[in-house]
């Protein structure tokens, strides 16, 4: 349902781990031990009745669905169990993750892990276009739960950066008893994992005890579109040490993960795909992308009980990633008159013809002639490697008072994220990577974020417990600098090298307020602002001087709704209305590496959202929801008009925003008691608007730029599809031994092979970036009917 433990134990881990250990304080050795737990143990369930009365919408990711979650799923695509959202995937796994909430893109959404930032903060998101999309920090067998604040979530719950919500996980942590778990799945398009769990329990014993949780993921697979073999590996180490009586700890998570993969190079053209099957994907003979990423992550934590009225919570984070991507297309296709785009990353789309007779060169930096080694433009130019990296170290603390009447939090935190890159053009990918010959960009040059941040956020309860006052603010410092020593648009190779800085501070206010109708039945409102600053690549001089990065873009949230909870029945509905404004416009000529920014955007999403859950008997649950969304742009400026951020063009005032779904449902039975386990459900995605692209030979004009070839939002839609999911496992007792039980797993995800398209638009060829031959329709399609069987034996 709601989550409310996960809720409260997030916003007061010291108590919730006071609370844990109530059970044992009977064993306490003095009085005073007992007396002292009993007392934080009060103050915890008058807290988690306290979270019933939340005045903002909060969304949680079932945790059976988490565990039973089928291996083609990814962290993303769980949320698509709560209303509002549309996500989906390029293919099995953590695969290239395109996530929507509420009309609003991933890479305006806050992510945070245990608390602490997870998004790239120099960016937004997982990561800009085919940028760390392929795996990620973390995977679902190293989640424990899901929590999604759409809109603008109170202060403590808010994630850095956001303009459209907050998704909120958290690492599963070692329990007090020992244990050992292996398993495995096949699966449908030769997908296998492999997976282990080793739990220490309790070291030392009592409630102070050392505990460790060892996780370990490999999983494989041919993927459902031909051509896309990947392969993900996840390691976790997490370290808990309670003390104080277990009141208080300190832990520690690890966590080190690679995804590799072959990736779609465009969408698919639909005549291949009515032609050579809908899962068709040119062969690597014709194009090829791959991408490989590392990351890295240690979070060290300490969770203080000073006593019943002051509680403490710190971190520190490292967060490391490192990614490689290769691409190359046969330059056949390089070339105006072939009818279909086949990559769009080999760099000769993008920049037309290179080398000193060209003029798009740099004599000190770039001095590669594609045409003189290999014939043509063309055929020099038909491969890339990029090579990035970034860095992100911070801090974050909180302090909780409690009162007779308020709760208030005092937060602050700290961030630098340091990023940097480069990248080399060939004629194929044995190609030499030479700083000064064929680098378009070297590690030379970086981008700089460093982000300062507080908060103080009040509860307040008043006409005898009725009424809760939630007053939140945040204040926010960011300074970007970057550093650019050189450009290939520098043909004459004197152009002096630049650093670039800017500074903005936000104020972003929030107010909830809640009022118990009766015991069981919560009416609430809420009012937040948020902010979202803008991608440091924005940062950089542009056709107009531009040496400022644009402001950030803001958002104003406005959401009333009415909320029933009781052990056995759930339901929320709720109506909101988020306002968008000075959102990032650009315009960019890739030929010149002209650019403008701006903060002229607005956006207007709306709509209402209903969900819950009733308990026919104690094993038997039925649950259910669904939302409307109608996203429209409020003025006319130039965007990214794809959610994945692949395309951008003019936004028309008064149209609708693209790949955001009016309808979003979910509705699912489950069955769950005595080891057997068995869910049924099925998600609905509505129809929602694409793209097209406007002709070579449009008039129009905006600020002086002409729109031919700009992407726009189409009239027409496509989508409407319900996908139907199982889920079963089956525990047997054993009791050989150390062997406590094995368990059989089943999931069948597209239970009835439903043919769909995932994302669809309609475009033309793009030939050194201008449009060219005869606009056709492209798309992904959605994944078909998969199946995997599990098998697991659990050791204590």
């Amino acid at each position: 349902m709601l989550g409310v433990l996960g809720i409260a134990g997030s916003l007061l881990p010291g108590m919730a781990q006071a609370a844990d250990t109530s059970d044992n304080g009977k064993t306490a050795s003095t009085d005073a031990k007992t007396i002292k737990i009993k007392k934080v143990t009060k103050s915890y369930e008058k807290l988690i009745a306290a979270e019933r009365n939340i005045p903002s919408v909060v969304n949680a990711v079932p945790e059976d669905s988490i565990k039973h979650a089928s291996n083609a799923s990814s962290i993303y695509s769980l949320l698509n169990e709560t209303p509002s959202v549309n996500e989906y995937q390029q293919n099995i796994g953590p695969n290239t993750p395109v996530l929507v909430v509420r009309g609003v893109r991933m890479s305006q959404l806050a992510q945070t892990l245990d608390g602490i930032p997870l998004q790239d903060i120099l960016y937004g998101g997982q990561g800009p276009f085919l940028s760390f999309n392929v795996g990620n920090s973390v995977s679902t067998g190293e989640i424990q739960s899901i929590n999604v604040y759409p809109g603008v979530a109170p202060p403590s719950r808010e994630g850095f950066a956001t303009v459209g919500g907050t998704i909120a996980y958290t690492t599963r942590k070692p329990t007090a008893k020992p244990y050992a778990e292996f398993s495995t799945k096949i699966g449908s398009f030769g997908t296998n994992e492999i997976s282990t769990d080793l739990n220490t329990g309790s070291i030392g014993g009592g409630m102070d005890g050392t505990r460790a949780l060892f996780y370990y993921g490999h999983e494989s697979s041919d993927g459902y579109i031909l051509h896309t073999p990947s392969t993900y590996d996840n390691f976790m180490l997490s370290l808990l040490k309670p003390y104080d009586e277990g009141m208080s700890q300190v832990s520690a998570v690890l966590l080190a993960s690679r995804g590799k993969s072959v990736v779609q190079t465009a969408p698919t053209p639909t005549a291949w795909l009515q032609e050579y099957g809908l899962y068709y994907n040119p062969p690597s003979s014709d194009t090829y992308s791959e991408q490989i990423n590392k990351y890295y992550a240690l979070i060290l934590g300490d969770r203080t009980y000073i006593n019943s009225h002051l509680m403490f919570q710190g971190h520190m984070f490292d967060i490391y990633r490192t990614g490689y991507f290769n691409s190359w297309t046969n330059p056949k296709y390089i070339n105006a008159s072939y009818p279909y785009q086949v990559n769009f990353q080999a760099p000769y789309f993008g920049y037309g013809p290179m080398g000193q007779a060209n003029g798009i060169y740099n004599p000190n930096h770039f001095t590669y002639d594609p045409a003189a080694v290999f014939g043509t433009a063309q055929a020099g130019e038909a491969a890339v490697v990029g090579n990035n990296a970034n860095n992100t170290f911070g801090i974050k603390g909180s302090t909780l008072l409690l009162l007779p009447h308020n709760a208030v939090k005092v937060g602050l935190m700290g961030v630098r994220e340091r990023g940097w890159g480069s990248q080399y053009v060939y004629g194929n990918l044995q190609m030499p990577q030479i700083n000064g010959y064929n680098s378009m960009s070297d590690n030379s040059a970086y981008a700089l974020r460093s982000v300062y941040s507080g908060y103080i956020q009040d509860k307040i309860t008043l006409m005898g417990g009725k009424l809760h006052i939630e007053p939140g603010y945040t204040y926010s410092g960011v300074n970007t600098v970057v550093d650019q020593p050189w450009s290939i648009y520098d043909t004459t190779g004197t152009a002096p090298p630049y650093i670039l800085n800017s500074w903005y501070t936000v104020s972003t206010p929030y107010l909830g307020l809640a009022y118990d109708l009766r015991k069981d039945l919560i009416a609430y409102a809420s009012y937040g602002k948020g902010a979202r600053y803008s991608p440091a690549s924005d940062l950089g001089y542009g056709n107009q001087g531009q040496a400022v990065a644009p402001a950030p873009e803001i958002v104003n949230m406005y959401e009333a709704g009415l909320r029933y909870d009781t052990a056995r029945a759930y339901a929320n509905f709720d109506v909101y209305l988020q306002e968008q404004k000075d959102m990032f416009s650009f315009y960019i000529n890739y030929t010149t590496g002209a650019a403008q920014y701006q903060n002229v955007g607005k956006e207007r999403m709306q709509g209402a959202e209903l969900s819950g859950a009733y308990k026919l008997t104690p094993a038997v649950e039925l649950t259910a929801n669904t939302s409307y969304t109608e996203a429209r742009y409020v003025n006319g400026f130039w965007a990214l008009m794809t959610p994945f951020e692949g395309q951008y063009g003019y936004a028309f005032a008064g149209d609708h925003v693209p790949f955001v779904p009016a309808w979003t449902g979910n509705l699912g039975i489950k069955y769950d008691k005595n080891g057997t386990y068995v869910k049924l459900s099925t998600h609905y995605t509505g129809r929602m608007h694409y793209v097209y692209t406007l002709g070579p030979n449009e008039t129009q004009t905006y600020q002086g730029i002409g729109l031919a070839d700009a992407t726009v939002s189409s009239p027409n839609t496509f989508g409407g599809f319900w996908i139907f999911d199982l889920k079963a496992s089956q525990k047997l007792p054993v009791h050989m031994g150390y062997l406590k039980d094995v368990k059989l797993t089943l999931n069948v995800d597209n239970l009835f092979d439903k043919k769909y398209y995932s994302h669809f638009y309609n475009i033309y060829k793009e030939y050194d970036f201008a449009a060219v031959g005869t606009p056709y329709d492209a798309a992904y399609p959605g994944m078909p009917r998969y199946i995997s069987l599990g098998l697991s034996a659990k050791f204590s």
